[in-house]
């Protein structure tokens, strides 16, 4: 048996596994090293009894060559002498050889049988050296991984990042159907997990999941140019054409709203630091967005996962694969904004860095693949996709959805309203998306027909209620018409109470999202009607879903119930998220201990104050710390702490609701039912 020494300080191995962010990172790169060496079809097993992962791959093999080689991490030897393409075409998704390294941060040994086309190996690695010997007929062509010993807590972080999607979207496949390169399969105690998820594009172009918009961007370092395209469906008004942004200037995102969609009321625009003139400092990159507006295709998108995630050569970076990650700020931009469909639970797209060679590169890529290096050409890409793409979108996105004259140049528009009277007579008009409102003429309603009779008014109420009855009881939600507590006489509460809620299959606890406002919400099977700590809370996530779901009259119009009674909503939403919270302080035996310190009853600041002081005690979970941390920093949140005894000081706005409870409101409120 040869043995080798591991050629790699003592302190460098800790500097890398101590940066490794997860435990899916770790099996990520031992499937990109497989994916690099050919294979088509991967699998990774988890053993939960015997604390076992592996990783077997259908691909070419180690050679004794590459074995010698693992012993000295730090450049992946696939990339010597200008070798960049793995045989799939594609830029090695490996980079320094670090990938097996890794597996030190989860276990303590690992081993490897392998076969490629003349031998066959069995190799034995732990921190301080690597044994290798020949064996046969031990696999077919390919290689089996398998850590052994692994830690208990890393195989339950890796079953619950498997469980958030992140797992399915570890690679391109999803957005391009040209990285639908290799088949994964993962199992969990032999049981096949269910990774499918629809293709972006066939949601987008056969209209399944009802997306209104796509952004395409690209850019190109040598050109230093950024190309943009921002495309509306069934909306003319927009200009579909690419446009170039170049970096030999001073950027002005309101002087391109201007100059090529003739927007003139700019909602948001931030000043420019590092661009134009880090530009050079950008590697090549490409995107896209897709938004989704109105009630419409809902489940498509839930299933698949709203968020913008990040690529380096085919495969994610771990921190920007989780669901509705929010790193572009898309809740800030809609907090305030009532007519908006760029939100997180709305959004899905991706960047992708498809020819990224680090050698050459000045953006850099952490250790443990989770993320880009804070420093100048991170701040410079950044403002690419935030400060220009972004907010280009979002701009765009409200100048479209209100197609006022405060928003567009009057020329524009009398030309726009021009080519819509020039229609042959019966001839359809522009459909209108979901929401949106159309520069009016007088006579007109929001759905761009003549003004109805009283009649046809309530005809289209009817219509309407009839409409969110059928969309309740498809969707397993709180139906219109189920007795509510309102309607029970005397002071029990039943489970046939809160039927609908007992059936809810809309929206899975622990951050899925909560619609515009809470039109998905699920406690079935945790909150207890004839518990009485749990009345509370249900009450106000029954009347919050009814207020999100429901429509009623405004003037000539219909809209949400929150819309129209945004203070009413407010005080449930906070009585809502109080209650979820004294849950959590029962829970954890820490309520005693606030009454104590209030001497009474505590008010809603008190148990904040409480909560943040001894947060890792009361949220043990990391995604409710991440909620509640995000419901502390959102800014238009006066009204939780006002005095209730004066609701006439009390101030809120539907888009404020709207962007709280997207903000981390609905997550903390989530996962605090689905822990109890």
């Amino acid at each position: 048996m040869q043995v080798m020494d591991i050629e790699i300080p003592y302190e460098k191995q800790m500097d890398v596994i101590s940066e490794v962010a997860s435990p899916l990172v770790v099996v990520t790169e031992l499937i990109k090293n497989a994916f690099d060496e050919f294979a088509k079809r991967i699998t990774v097993s988890i053993d939960t009894k015997d604390n076992v992962i592996e990783i077997i791959d259908d691909g070419e093999g180690f050679t004794e060559e590459s074995i010698k080689l693992l012993a000295r991490p730090g450049e992946s030897y696939k990339k010597r002498n200008n070798h960049i393409l793995n045989q799939h075409n594609k830029v090695f998704a490996g980079s320094m050889g670090i990938g097996l390294f890794s597996v030190f941060s989860i276990a303590d040994n690992f081993k490897i049988v392998s076969k490629n086309e003349e031998d066959e190996f069995v190799i034995y690695a732990s921190r301080n050296e690597i044994k290798y010997e020949r064996s046969q007929g031990v696999i077919d062509k390919g290689t089996r991984i398998s850590l052994y010993n692994v830690n208990e807590s890393d195989i339950k972080v890796l079953i619950e990042d498997i469980k958030q999607d992140k797992m399915k979207h570890i690679s391109l496949n999803n957005y391009k159907r040209e990285y639908n390169l290799f088949s994964l399969d993962v199992k969990i105690n032999g049981i096949s997990q269910d990774l499918n998820s629809p293709f972006i594009d066939d949601l987008y172009y056969k209209d399944i999941a009802k997306f209104t918009s796509k952004v395409e961007f690209k850019y190109s370092k040598d050109k230093m140019e950024l190309t943009y395209k921002y495309t509306r469906k069934n909306n003319s008004i927009i200009n579909p054409k690419p446009i170039t942004i170049k970096f030999d200037k001073h950027i002005n995102i309101e002087d391109i709203l201007k100059e090529h969609y003739n927007i003139k009321k700019i909602q948001k625009s931030e000043d420019f630091i590092f661009l134009p003139y880090e530009a050079d400092t950008v590697c090549d990159f490409e995107g896209v967005f897709y938004i989704r507006e109105g009630a419409k295709g809902y489940q498509q998108i839930r299933e698949f996962g709203p968020a913008i995630r990040l690529y380096v050569n085919g495969f994610g970076l771990y921190n920007y694969l989780e669901r509705e990650k929010d790193w572009l700020n898309l809740s800030y931009l809609t907090a305030n904004v009532k007519n908006s469909g760029v939100k997180p639970n709305n959004t899905i797209g991706y960047i992708s860095f498809n020819h990224f060679i680090e050698s050459e590169e000045e953006l850099e890529i952490s250790k443990e693949r989770s993320h880009f290096y804070d420093k100048t050409p991170y701040r410079a890409l950044y403002e690419m996709v935030y400060k220009i793409v972004t907010l280009l979108t979002f701009n765009i996105d409200v100048a479209a959805r209100n197609t006022l004259s405060i928003y567009f140049n009057n020329e524009y528009l009398e030309k726009y309203n021009q080519s819509k009277d020039k229609k042959a007579e019966g001839e359809e008009t522009l459909p209108l998306e979901s929401g949106e409102k159309k520069f009016l003429g007088i006579g007109e309603n929001l759905s761009g027909t003549k003004e109805k009779d009283s009649q046809g008014l309530k005809e289209n109420e009817q219509e309407i209620r009839e409409k969110d009855s059928i969309e309740s009881i498809v969707s397993g939600q709180l139906p219109e018409g189920k007795d509510t507590m309102e309607s029970k006489k005397g002071s029990q509460v039943s489970e046939e109470s809160f039927e609908g809620g007992s059936k809810s299959n809309g929206s899975i606890p622990r951050g899925d999202s909560p619609g515009n406002f809470f039109e998905h919400i699920t406690w079935h099977g945790k909150l207890k009607p004839s518990n009485n700590d749990h009345v509370g809370l249900i009450v106000a996530l029954d009347e919050l879903h009814k207020m999100s779901k429901k429509r009623v009259k405004s003037t000539k119009t219909f809209e949400k119930a929150y819309y129209s009674f945004p203070v009413s909503a407010g005080m449930l939403l906070r009585t809502a998220y109080e209650q979820a919270l004294i849950l959590q302080l029962k829970k954890t035996a820490e309520w005693s201990k606030i009454n104590q310190q209030c001497r009474g009853m505590p008010t809603l600041k008190n148990i904040e104050h409480y909560v943040k002081d001894n947060i890792t005690i009361v949220l043990p979970d990391q995604q409710m710390k991440r909620a509640f941390n995000s419901v502390k920093s959102i800014s238009s949140r006066d009204f939780l702490n006002s005095n209730i005894h004066h609701p006439g000081l009390i101030r809120t706005t539907p888009s404020t609701l709207e962007g709280m409870t997207n903000g981390g409101m609905y997550s903390l409120i989530s996962c605090i039912i689905s822990n109890l």
